[in-house]
């Protein structure tokens, strides 16, 4: 907080909108402290910076990360969500938590609940996982991850709430389980319909765009299965089918 008395609005995290969370994960990278959890706002005496869900702390100031040049937005840098873990290594920080985009000052850009950030940029880590990650550790050439997934963003590798990335290959090596959980859709990609199964009994089915905006709701049958129909002007591109904590990613055609 500068030379003045630290109080409860001058210094550190701060989140306007959910006030009972904070900080979940903390890393050294490099030089600087980066922070993730739940928050929107992070300041000192001096400065107030917009940085959603992540930040860096460098000795002196706060600064999001992803915007670049630009003054830091609610839509222009960090995560669409919550961080739950960080791991820097191969010269990246990696980040999981449960969100479904990460924001460069170009736009938001599709990370399914894993994404790395080199510096400059956020990019996309294979197809991502299907639940929450809150978990990473990196060593060598590999990223472990654990958490609440059960198969890659995909749907093509399944897990076991663990799973290793080859970063320098950058596809997800598994450990396979048996009795996994996971959500499947079909066809997929899709035009008008789709068919959703092994969701949990009766849950909620919510598809969200890139944006992290709801464009459908439906519900599960008894069996674990909806159908999603989707509505006429949804425009084509990619978008996240939640059921419960699963997910899984649809691409509209």
């Amino acid at each position: 907080n500068g030379t003045a008395a630290a109080t409860s609005t001058n210094n550190g995290i701060v989140n306007l909108n959910f006030p009972e969370y904070g900080v979940n994960a903390m890393t050294f990278w490099g030089n600087d402290l980066y922070v993730g959890g739940n928050f929107t706002t992070a300041r000192t005496s001096n400065s107030v910076v917009t940085a959603n869900n992540i930040a860096k702390w460098d000795g002196i100031a706060w600064s999001a990360l992803g915007s670049g040049s630009a003054t830091a937005t609610s839509t222009n840098n960090g995560v669409s969500d919550v961080v739950n873990a960080l791991a820097a290594g191969s010269g990246e920080l990696y980040v999981g938590g449960y969100f479904l985009t990460v924001n460069n000052s170009s736009g938001a850009v599709p990370a399914t609940m894993i994404a790395k950030w080199n510096g400059t940029t956020w990019n996309t880590l294979g197809t991502g996982l299907n639940g929450n990650v809150r978990a990473l550790v990196a060593s060598g050439n590999q990223l472990i991850a654990g958490g609440d997934f059960t198969v890659s963003g995909d749907g093509s590798k399944v897990n076991s709430r663990f799973g290793i990335y080859n970063v320098v290959a950058n596809p997800l090596s598994v450990v396979a389980g048996s009795n996994a959980a996971a959500l499947h859709l079909y066809p997929n990609p899709a035009s008008g319909q789709a068919t959703l199964t092994g969701a949990p009994r009766a849950a909620a089915v919510q598809v969200f765009d890139v944006l992290g905006r709801r464009v459908l709701t439906t519900k599960a049958d008894a069996t674990g299965t909806a159908q999603l129909t989707l509505p006429a002007a949804l425009p084509a591109g990619v978008y996240v089918v939640r059921a419960g904590e699963l997910s899984v990613r649809l691409v509209r055609e």
